[in-house]
This record gives structure tokens, sequence and C-alpha cells, in this order.
């Protein structure tokens, strides 16, 4: 089902959690999508055209982010089923005094 590629993280999410799909048939099904971009993508550049070079980066890029994005939602939702944000035991995170500075963990 290559259109279970093209769901949103929310679509997604509302039909993993009614446990009408699969996480795994849903990366699996992004991760066709990846390796048929990339077959295209390897295709177009053996031309030397820019444009189409470009736009095959980009959409694979794309996907490439979308299924990161469909795997730590996965990750996250897995990992904090059925608590709350302030039952779950996220710790502190990351402290730092300054965007620029180093990220101290506790």
């Amino acid at each position: 089902m290559t259109e279970l590629a093209f769901l949103t993280v929310a679509e997604a999410s509302r039909l993993i959690a009614k446990r009408e799909l699969s996480p795994v048939d849903l990366i699996e099904a992004c991760l066709r999508r990846i390796e048929t971009l990339e077959r295209a993508l390897v295709t177009v550049n053996e031309g030397d055209d820019y444009h189409a070079i470009r736009k095959g980066i980009d959409v694979l890029n794309e996907a490439t982010t979308h299924l990161a994005e469909m795997m730590m939602d996965t990750a996250v939702s897995t990992a904090l089923k059925g608590k709350t944000m302030d039952e779950s035991d996220l710790g502190e995170g990351p402290q730092t005094g300054h965007p620029g500075g180093k990220a101290e963990f506790e």
C-alpha cells in the first residue's frame, strides 16, 4: 500500500491508535517509497539536468524526513502510551544557559 507513505503523522497516529494500521506496515511503505525515489535519483543523476537532479534530491529528502517523523511519532507514542506528560519520566532534559552553549545533562 504505497498510499500509506503519504499519510500525515496525525492520520497515521490516529489509524495506529485505532489499530487499523500497523506501525511496521507504515514504516515498510515509507521505505519502499524511499527506495523508489532513490532509484529515480540515480537514473536522473546519470544525465546533466541540474534542475531534475535537484528536484530528485528534494523529493528524496522530503520522503526521508517524513519517515523520520513517522518513526519518532511511533516511538514517542509507544513510550508514552497511557501516560500523561506529568507521569512520563522525561527527566530534566538538556540544560544550557545560552543558545550556543554546550548542553549539560543531569
